[in-house]
């Protein structure tokens, strides 16, 4: 009985200390929930400008088609290298200047030639600046026959004051050289005959371009001149309408007009330096954008510097072709020629002055 109270006692004893020991137990700390972060704000994306392409002051899609015209024939040195001239210019201006090239008298020669520059037709015409004597003087004088004895006169003098005071009184006439310092070679004389003195000019019939520096030049010498267009040379020697020619070697091989002589002569006269120019009117030339100018200008330039090297190295070889075709070759004493063109010479406008100029380039 005792024993079973005691048991009783000790039970109740247990759950009193089992609970007081759950009470004594820390109470969990409440979970703390974590705040999402804040998003990170991106950047502000700036809008994106446009740049402003400045206006380039002309039309940037035009196309300029120029017609270039020369009586000399296509296979000549200086042509070939206007030909490339015209590619460069095309490549550069990405097609926006079209040069076509019209050689062997083609069209817009001679006297349509100079009639297409003065009113400002879309043309470069290759020619001496001796055809505008008309309109500038002294143009006359720069391709006066024995003024020059190199190249590189020739060159060296297109770049003088003088020169450019001389292209300034041009433009005031409505005239614009483009280039004026291709030099296509010597003239000297192929005919039937040697031409050994000036007495040998007497009665010749002669063709010489449409030129009165020409005239000068072969009525000073006696001679009877016509003029003719280069392409009509061989039939006419065929025929005999003329018996002799004054031309550069780089003219006469293309084009063997030895052929149309019976005894043909390549008298060396050396008449004349061939001083040419490309000219177009000078509302045409400012009526193109600067920049294709700017082009057209260094372009043709370098194809007179190439073509007058090209042509003084070979005029040698050229001649030896026309010697070995069956041509007699003739070198007479220049005195006779020069003293009988020397009264006309002295009376072109200003020439002591630009005889005096040339000399003292050497």
């Amino acid at each position: 009985m005792k024993i079973k109270k005691f048991l009783c006692v000790f039970c109740a004893l247990a759950l009193l200390i089992t609970a007081f020991a759950g009470c004594s137990t820390p109470a969990a700390e409440p979970e703390v929930v974590a705040e999402p972060a804040a998003a990170t704000e991106a950047p502000a994306v700036e809008p994106e400008v446009e740049e402003e392409v400045a206006d380039p002051g002309y039309d940037t899609e035009k196309v300029y088609e120029i017609k270039l015209t020369s009586n000399d024939p296509i296979a000549a040195i200086w042509m070939q290298q206007i030909l490339a001239a015209t590619e460069r210019i095309s490549d550069r201006t990405n097609g926006k200047v079209d040069i076509q090239v019209y050689a062997s008298g083609e069209m817009l020669v001679g006297d349509e030639g100079i009639e297409a520059v003065m009113s400002n037709t879309a043309v470069f015409y290759f020619i001496a600046p001796s055809a505008f004597a008309d309109y500038v003087p002294v143009y006359k004088t720069i391709c006066a026959p024995y003024l020059w004895e190199s190249y590189m006169q020739v060159e060296k003098f297109m770049e003088t004051d003088m020169m450019a005071e001389m292209n300034q009184e041009a433009y005031a006439a409505g005239i614009h050289g483009v280039v004026t310092n291709f030099v296509v070679g010597c003239r000297n004389t192929l005919a039937d005959k040697a031409i050994n003195s000036v007495e040998d000019f007497a009665g010749l019939k002669i063709r010489v371009p449409a030129n009165t520096i020409y005239a000068d030049l072969f009525g000073a010498m006696g001679a009877n001149y016509m003029p003719l267009a280069f392409s009509e040379v061989f039939s006419a020697m065929q025929t005999g309408m003329i018996e002799a020619v004054e031309v550069t070697p780089g003219n006469a091989v293309p084009t063997k007009l030895w052929e149309a002589l019976k005894t043909p002569h390549y008298s060396m006269t050396k008449h004349l330096l061939n001083v040419v120019g490309l000219f177009t009117g000078e509302e045409f030339w400012q009526s193109l954008p600067e920049p294709y100018r700017v082009i057209i200008e260094e372009e043709l330039d370098a194809a007179a510097r190439a073509a007058n090297k090209e042509v003084s190295d070979q005029d040698a070889s050229l001649i030896q072709q026309m010697v070995d075709a069956g041509v007699v070759l003739v070198e007479p004493d220049l005195t006779s020629f020069q003293d009988a063109f020397a009264p006309v010479g002295e009376s072109y406008f200003r020439f002591n002055e630009v005889f005096a100029a040339v000399k003292a380039l050497d």
